[in-house]
């Protein structure tokens, strides 16, 4: 592969000018692990009691993704607990390896400009990372999106190496990060093709050397090493990642089935397979999300072409960051086409762009709070800052919005109501609403009761409140889920035989149901009398309903049902 038609200076260089970029990363988590250890309000939401639920079960793998999420949460818990703070552990350390991944990459590509540019350039990045508000949320909440996004930062920096520089290690490297972040989320599989997408672009791979051939044959088996546990369990296991995955894009009867153990009632409108006006809404949808997630980015990149005075980045380098995140945003644009794109998916794409917003504004000749003269610099400088106050106040405000709520609720129950709070609490005021009903159940003197939820994750979130609680005297606590046997697909707790509704033990014990939809016929056939509760505490969004199930009689498992 040739060299970057800049030429790339020694590996060292960039490597101290990434320093204070470094050092800012570090201070940010250290802030952050502060904030969750004392300053946070949030309870966890129902994904992350879910993941936290597999780190108690640790397996080869699970039904919807790999042992990456379940190993990182035990190894954060084991640190600081079972409590919240303890579970997002994982989410700080990753936001802060990725911001140093990012930098990296910027502080490469701005190295033909000199060290203090390139240095500049690393700040910047890490900067812009933690100004973007999809960036902020995955550094504090612990789902898969941020040890992902560390393995595919740290992944795209090396492979920028092994392309521009035809760095050995760097290809070896980026085979590890594609192994190990495959372990969260497939997608990273998508990683390699964007190095050669960039490596095409840059016109950097019209020979490829013998040698490189080696380096490219040990990354690939690398990789291959960090499939090889989802590989095994699925092949156990009925390939039950897979059959998630099409039921994602809505392919077969999966497709159905997973909308509705989603909460969706079967047969509604669910997220998958959309056709004609809906396939094209969801990619407006898509268009105009992403936009969103990619404004301060945009902003900078825009400011910092207008701003450095005709010595930024060589257009190689720009191609370089474009096409490492190209397949990967091409190929949720093109899932837009059939089903809604959630908008933190595609993110992973948009890491380079940052790096390469960083190393653009690091190119910049003077100070970026001085105003232009022309009307195209004037609106540069307009867009940059009005990007990073933006991301400011909604980082701020991203930290307390149970008082950004409160606050609005003066102008109105619209205004309230547009603060996304509702994910971030609930789940302890539902689970001691669930102990009280079991607790009136046991004075009834009824054989000890058990909790039986329609949805995968508030049977986790309930789950994991009533352990930090000490409830459910009989011992450690265990919310059996119905998901497959009320509609919808196979979930990670049906396949393991401690949960399962099969038990003979279970026949003729009082249940506290918690149902997604408030339709007490949904549970008749499997109870001798339904009591409903009504709307369970906690329930702030609305789909959170209870009942009290007497003399349970049994639930029949479904013929066939998608994962």
């Amino acid at each position: 592969m040739a060299a970057d038609p800049q030429g790339q200076p020694d590996a060292c260089a960039p490597l101290r000018a990434l320093l204070p970029a470094a050092a800012l990363a570090l201070v940010l988590a250290a802030v952050r692990l502060v904030y969750l250890l004392w300053g946070s309000p949030y309870e966890l939401t129902e994904d992350e009691a879910f993941y936290w639920l597999w780190a108690q079960h640790l397996d080869w793998s699970y039904a919807t993704k790999g042992p990456g999420i379940a190993l990182a949460i035990a190894a954060s818990t084991a640190a600081l607990g079972d409590t919240e703070a303890g579970v997002r552990l994982v989410a700080v350390v990753s936001g802060a390896i990725a911001a140093v991944g990012v930098a990296g990459l910027a502080a490469d590509m701005a190295a033909p400009l000199g060290p203090r540019r390139s240095a500049r350039g690393a700040l910047l990045a890490v900067g812009l990372f933690n100004l973007t508000p999809a960036f902020q949320a995955t550094s504090l909440l612990a789902t898969i999106d941020p040890p992902y996004l560390a393995a595919w930062s740290l992944g795209m920096w090396a492979g920028y190496r092994g392309v521009c520089a035809r760095s050995g290690a760097g290809l070896l490297v980026l085979g590890v990060m594609v192994g190990v972040g495959s372990l969260f989320k497939h997608t990273a599989l998508l990683l390699p093709a964007g190095v050669g997408t960039a490596a095409v672009l840059a016109r950097g791979c019209a020979r490829v050397p013998l040698r490189a051939w080696a380096w490219l044959a040990g990354a690939a088996a690398l990789a291959a090493a960090g499939l090889a546990p989802v590989v095994v369990w699925n092949a156990q296991h009925d390939w039950a990642t897979a059959w998630h995955l099409l039921g994602h894009l809505g392919i077969g009867a999966e497709g159905g089935a997973g909308a509705a153990a989603q909460g969706a009632p079967v047969g509604g409108a669910g997220g998958a397979g959309g056709t004609g006006l809906i396939g094209a809404k969801y990619a407006v949808e898509f268009v105009g999300v992403q936009a969103g997630v990619l404004a301060t980015v945009l902003a900078a990149i825009v400011f910092g072409l207008v701003r450095s005075g005709g010595v930024g980045l060589a257009p190689a380098a720009r191609r370089v960051a474009v096409g490492i995140g190209l397949p990967l945003a091409a190929f949720y644009a093109a899932v837009s086409l059939r089903t809604r794109v959630e908008g933190n998916w595609p993110i992973a794409a948009y890491l380079s762009l940052i790096s390469l917003a960083g190393a653009t504004l690091g190119a910049v000749t003077e100070p970026v709070w001085r105003r232009g003269r022309g009307p195209g610099d004037r609106l540069a400088h307009f867009a940059w800052h009005s990007a990073v106050i933006a991301g400011a106040v909604v980082g701020l405000g991203m930290l307390r919005l149970d008082l950004v709520r409160r606050g609005l609720e003066r102008l109105g129950p619209g205004a309230a109501g547009a603060v996304p709070i509702g994910r971030l609490v609930g789940g302890m005021a539902m689970a001691a609403h669930a102990e009280r009903l079991m607790a009136g159940l046991r004075d009834q003197g009824l054989p000890e009761p058990f909790v039986l939820s329609q949805h995968y994750g508030r049977g986790a979130q309930v789950e994991f409140y009533l352990a930090r609680a000490g409830g459910h005297a009989a011992g450690r606590p265990r919310v059996r889920v119905s998901s497959s046997r009320t509609g919808g697909r196979v979930v990670q707790q049906e396949l393991w035989p401690e949960y399962s509704l099969d038990e003979p033990g279970l026949i003729g014990r009082a249940a506290v149901i918690l149902s997604d939809h408030d339709t007490p016929e949904l549970w008749r056939p499997y109870f001798s009398q339904i009591i409903p509760v009504g709307v369970l505490d906690g329930g702030v969004r609305g789909t959170r309903f209870g009942f009290v199930g007497l003399g349970f009689a049994g639930m029949p498992r479904p013929a066939r049902a998608g994962y």
